[in-house]
Formats: structure tokens, C-alpha cells, sequence
């Protein structure tokens, strides 16, 4: 996760949070429908069209989580 900005504490999103438990709920509710990552090909699509720029400066604010 990257967050931008001095107001961020590490470890605090209600968001996130808040969807990692959802998602924590659901994989014990229905853990058929987990399905990982079987290969390359597969986590290439998932990815496809969205541009990075591994040499982008983030700024002095970004933190890396």
C-alpha cells in the first residue's frame, strides 16, 4: 500500500480493514470460491493495461506499507 500525506499512521484504515474482515468472512462462509493465483499468465491479466513507471518519485510522503 503507498499513502501520501503526514496525516497517515501505519496500521489505521477503517477501510481496509474493514474489507480484510469482509473478505476474512467470506473465505470461511464459502472457502470453494478461493481460487489462488496458478500462474504467471493469470496475474498478468489481472494487471493488464495498467501502466507503472517503477522510476516514478513518489514524493518524500509516501510510505511504503
Amino acid at each position: 500500500m503507498i499513502c501520501r500525506g503526514p496525516q497517515h499512521k501505519v496500521g489505521e484504515d477503517p477501510v481496509l480493514d474493514a474489507y480484510l474482515e469482509f473478505l476474512a468472512d467470506q473465505m470461511q462462509a464459502q472457502p470453494h470460491l478461493i481460487r489462488g493465483l496458478s500462474s504467471l499468465e493469470r496475474a498478468e491479466a489481472l494487471v493488464e493495461g495498467i501502466e507503472v513507471d517503477p522510476d516514478e518519485d513518489l514524493g518524500d510522503d509516501a510510505v511504503l506499507v
